[in-house]
């Protein structure tokens, strides 16, 4: 009942109240205005009054009271009927989410302001191997790994400035087992007027998401690893500089403090170090030998696989290099074999300052690395070797077109040569052979006194077509490789003595001095007849280019060059000389110098080029002092030991070797 509309409602019955009472009781009359009003009622008719006012007060609030019950009763009803909708949808809504929570694979669980557990679902009871009844109450730090409690901690303080904050992070929680699985956690307060009243968490295992990003990271490493050795391989051919990568790249890869590469020395028993990683401050060891004397090196270079070792400075098998693994701190050590042509070329020493476990991929990645440094390795060789071949076969090329551009000189010189020789041999043999048929005619038609004479001229002119016809066989056998060479004994001053006795009355002809001076000298293995023609060839040129007066000298020697004796012959002239130009074409074949050219003396340009290469077959050598105006001296090397053992008859010997001192000229091909 509302007392306000209760009050309302009576004060509007007193003020219509008299108005009521007076009508009830005069009716009309007390509209007109000429009626007498009648004395006042009688008690009775008050009380009538009162009755019947305080019936209308009662009546009218009544029915003031039923309406407004009515809509109260009616708002009542609506209220009712949504909470209990609400009530309904709460439960159903609880119902799915309880489903939910129950069949979830992820752990649940609902914890107060202070960390107890107010709630937890099947899956996190099968982690912890606890029922319901038996975790509730207890604390969540319970089963978090101690090293997450200043994490979890924080963000519980940071939630305390603000209610609002919702985390999310990994840690790791241990099981029923005692194993720790590492979960990652979605936090979320639940507020109520502003207050926190217990904090909601969904936790899922990421054990194996983490071994996938294990995986991924191992995978990436090892492809990181291999593609910079791989790039090495491919910008370097020094494999020093790509062991120097290896070095480094492993080394990153493992966060070691150091590795070092050595090259293996079989021949000196050891094994150099070449390349390293070092991070800052730690001692080198470039250049250090390590012996191979010692049981880990013999295994390595037997197996050739990876090697371990836990402890470096204790293991007897690298006893000979433990004072270097004190030296550098190493505590464990990994060796690995680099492999090339599949001969043990280089190894790979991964330090550890402390005990270090490496797993099975681990072990794959260090012994691709290393296969992949030796592929490496094995290409810069062949790009050295492919390198310095095309380097060689340049070289070759080059020299094989000089050698066929000389070859090509040689051959229109030689063309020219023998174009010349052809018309030289024609004029030397037309010129003899016209003697002779003169002299024939004259036999027939001249005086008989004369007969003599004409036969001494035909004897000349037959023995000059003789060595003519006899120098160009003597060229023929030279080049088919027929001249016999027979070795003996010779006594050289002896030899050309008698030649020089020979040869004087020609001499004495032309009015030439024919000097001899001879030196104690060894007998020497050589052909008599071959070095006779020789020295007959040089004695004659000197004769035909030496004018009346002048003197020819043959001299012998014994010589030391070059560590070897040599016996030596000098056939001087006192002639118009060789020009300097001309002194390097005197042994060619059918060559002849611009004084045979202008002088009468006769030649076919072939004595000289017969004379040095029978000097080539003995393993001897000519050399030529001279110079316009002054003569010219040619002189001859005769080996004094001379290994005929093998010879193959019609080499050529050592070949010519022209040397000079200060007073010789140099001649060669």
């Amino acid at each position: 009942m509302n007392w306000r509309s209760l009050g309302q409602a009576f004060f509007l019955i007193m003020l219509h109240a008299p108005g009521s009472l007076l009508l009830f009781a005069g009716g009309s009359k007390w509209r007109d205005p000429l009626y007498q009003a009648p004395p006042l009622p009688s008690v009775w008719w008050w009380i009538t009054g009162a009755l019947l006012l305080g019936t209308l007060i009662g009546v009218s609030a009544y029915l003031i009271f039923r309406r407004q019950l009515k809509h109260r009763t009616r708002a009542l009803e609506t209220e009712i009927a949504e909470r209990l909708r609400v009530e309904a949808a709460l439960s159903a809504s609880e119902s799915r989410y309880r489903l939910l929570a129950e069949t979830a694979q992820d752990i649940i669980l609902l914890h107060d302001p202070d960390n107890r557990l107010l709630y937890v679902n099947p899956a996190g009871l099968r982690f912890v191997g606890l029922s319901l009844e038996q975790i509730m109450g207890r604390s969540f730090f319970e089963f978090l790994c101690p090293e997450y409690f200043p994490l979890v901690e924080d963000r519980n303080a940071q939630r305390a400035s603000d209610v609002r904050d919702k985390f999310r992070y990994e840690l790791e929680f241990f099981d029923k087992d005692g194993n720790r699985i590492p979960l990652e956690i979605n936090s979320v307060p639940v507020v109520q007027d502003n207050v926190i009243t217990a904090v909601l968490v969904v936790a899922r295992d990421i054990t194996e998401r983490r071994r996938s990003e294990a995986a991924i990271r191992e995978r990436n490493r090892d492809l990181t690893v291999l593609n910079n050795i791989i790039s090495a391989a491919a910008r370097s051919s020094d494999p020093v500089e790509i062991l120097g990568i290896l070095c480094a790249t492993l080394a990153k890869a493992f966060d070691l403090p150091q590795a070092a590469a050595t090259l293996l020395n079989p021949e000196q028993e050891i094994a150099v170090v070449v390349a390293e990683y070092l991070t800052p401050g730690r001692p080198s060891a470039l250049g250090t030998a390590i012996p191979l004397k010692q049981q880990v090196a013999e295994q390595m270079l037997a197996t050739k696989q990876p090697l371990y070792i836990s402890d470096a400075q204790t293991d007897s098998r690298i006893s000979l290099s433990q004072e270097e693994a004190k030296r550098r701190g190493v505590v464990s050590l990994f060796l690995v074999p680099i492999i090339v042509h599949g001969q043990l070329l280089s190894t790979l020493g991964l330090d550890a300052l402390e005990h270090r476990d490496y797993t099975e991929a681990d072990f794959d990645l260090i012994r691709n690395a290393a296969a992949a440094a030796g592929q490496a390795i094995e290409a810069a060789n062949l790009k050295q070797e492919l390198l310095k071949h095309a380097q060689e076969l340049e070289l070759v090329v080059g020299q094989r077109t000089e050698a066929l551009r000389h070859a090509l000189h040689q051959a229109q010189a030689a063309d020219r040569a023998k174009s010349q020789f052809i018309s030289n041999v024609s004029h030397e043999l037309r010129t003899p052979l016209t003697s002779i048929r003169v002299f024939l005619e004259l036999l027939h038609v001249g005086h008989s006194e004369q007969h003599l004479h004409y036969l001494e001229s035909l004897s000349r002119e037959t023995l000059r077509l003789q060595t003519l016809i006899e120098n160009i066989l003597t060229i023929s056998r030279l080049d088919l490789g027929k001249v016999r060479i027979n070795p003996q004994p010779v006594n050289l001053n002896v030899l050309l003595g008698t030649l020089v006795i020979d040869r004087q009355r020609l001499f004495e002809e032309r009015d030439l001095e024919l000097l001899m001076e001879t030196a104690v000298l060894p007998e020497i293995q050589a052909d008599a007849s071959l070095i006779e023609q020789v020295a007959t060839n040089l004695l004659t040129n000197a004769m035909n280019y030496t004018p009346s007066g002048g003197k020819v000298s043959l001299i012998t020697a014994l010589c030391e060059l070059d560590g070897e004796s040599w016996v030596t012959f000098s056939v001087g002239d006192t002639g118009p000389g060789i020009p300097l130009e001309e002194q390097g074409h005197l042994f060619e074949r059918f060559y002849r110098g611009d004084a045979a050219r202008t002088s009468a003396a006769a030649g076919t340009g072939l004595g000289l080029s017969i004379c040095r290469e029978i000097i080539d077959l003995h393993g001897g050598r000519i050399t030529l002092v001279s110079a316009p105006g002054s003569g010219a001296a040619f002189t001859v090397w005769l080996p004094v030991t001379q290994n005929w053992h093998g010879w193959d008859e019609g080499s050529s010997g050592s070949g010519s070797v022209a040397t000079s001192d200060d007073s010789l000229r140099l001649i060669t091909d």
